[in-house]
């Protein structure tokens, strides 16, 4: 999908494409080699599809900051290649509003 902001000088795609693992794998090391490394903002990177009880993983991840619609371009993909399902995608938006992104020091298990 892509996105064209009226007023904005950015244009955005994303794209999805099922590749065998050692495709990905070929993919994910190639980046570290790449003209652009360094220069994007983390090129590629796994999108954690669990859910913890404690709402880690995918919830957690939804909190991250995402420019423009990413994150919905990103829930669009989830769904339309049916990764998880909608009732999935829907708790884990859910979730993701109740968790707590920061653990201070002495809650933290170090």
């Amino acid at each position: 999908s892509h996105n064209l902001k009226r007023g904005k000088k950015y244009c955005l795609h994303s794209y999805a494409k099922e590749v065998d693992l050692e495709t990905l794998r070929h993919l994910e090391k190639s980046t570290l080699t790449g003209s652009d490394y360094g220069l994007e903002v983390l090129g590629v990177m796994r999108c954690p599809l669990y859910t913890l009880p404690n709402g880690w993983g995918f919830p957690a991840f939804l909190n991250h900051r995402f420019i423009a619609d990413s994150k919905e371009q990103l829930l669009y993909a989830i769904r339309e290649r049916k990764l998880l399902s909608q009732i999935e995608l829907q708790a884990a938006v859910e979730k993701s509003k109740q968790v707590t992104m920061f653990v201070s020091v002495q809650d933290a298990d170090i």
